[in-house]
């Protein structure tokens, strides 16, 4: 798992940090996901986060408001918690890591 918080993870030019992040590990897809109170479809969207997933492929997940927990099993089957922040970048790498997503609301 790599974890990174950049200074300027955030910042929307040729210089920031996540612009050379994506670069250099090949990233050329993305989507924002906004989950919320009041917002269409927020209980099944909120199911689909609470539920365990499994990915083959490397799982990025770069936190813009709010805070969550990523839960994910390590090799012995055993969770690991970890708390993100706005700013925070987290990488899951392939390998069919198991995970869960728990957003937090104040």
């Amino acid at each position: 798992i790599w974890y990174f918080h950049p200074d300027q993870i955030l910042a929307n030019n040729e210089n920031s940090s996540l612009i050379k992040l994506k670069h250099d590990r090949g990233y050329t897809n993305e989507d924002e996901i906004k989950i919320e109170p009041g917002m269409e479809n927020y209980e099944e969207k909120l199911k689909t986060s609470f539920a365990e997933q499994l990915h083959s492929d490397e799982e990025i997940r770069l936190v813009q408001e709010g805070s969550g927990f990523f839960d994910v099993r390590d090799h012995n089957d055993k969770w690991i918690r970890i708390h993100v922040f706005p700013g925070d970048l987290i990488i899951l790498p392939t390998g069919n890591i198991k995970y869960l997503f728990f957003l937090l609301f104040s």
